[in-house]
């Protein structure tokens, strides 16, 4: 890949970070109306555009088109503990039942409130690590 001129890197990297903000802010808000299962892929969704910043600025290039949340944690260099590996394989399975029809009802039907609030706080968790884990 090519890499990024300091501009580019700089304005790549506040676009993933801004992205995952607003995928965060639809999580919360899809709580709030008791979309659990749909707060849940947007919660993959804002941890993705976050991992995806720091990718970007570890490597200096653009972002993998790579929606595995474990794989973009070593890309971007960081080190999840097995809880924190666990976490994220757990959180990715949000992001392929949030895109088809059969996983998604599976979902539907597990995606409680309490369900739903458990991995959202867990999610909220993992971006706070990685948020802390930034240059």
């Amino acid at each position: 890949m090519l890499r990024l001129t300091s501009m580019e890197l700089a304005e790549v990297i506040d676009y993933w970070r801004r992205l995952s903000d607003e995928k965060w802010k639809t999580t919360e808000a899809l709580m709030e109306k008791e979309r659990y299962a749909d707060a849940l892929f947007f919660a993959h969704l804002s941890l993705e555009a976050l991992l995806k910043a720091v990718v970007v600025e570890h490597t200096g290039e653009q972002a993998p088109r790579v929606h595995d949340l474990v794989k973009l944690t070593y890309l971007a260099g960081l080190l999840p503990d097995d809880e924190q590996k666990k976490q994220l394989q757990l959180i990715n399975t949000f992001n392929i039942a949030g895109r088809y029809d059969d996983e998604k009802f599976a979902l539907y039907k597990k995606a409680t409130r309490d369900y739903a609030s458990d991995h959202v706080n867990k999610a909220d968790t993992l971006r706070t690590w990685t948020q802390n884990k930034q240059q």
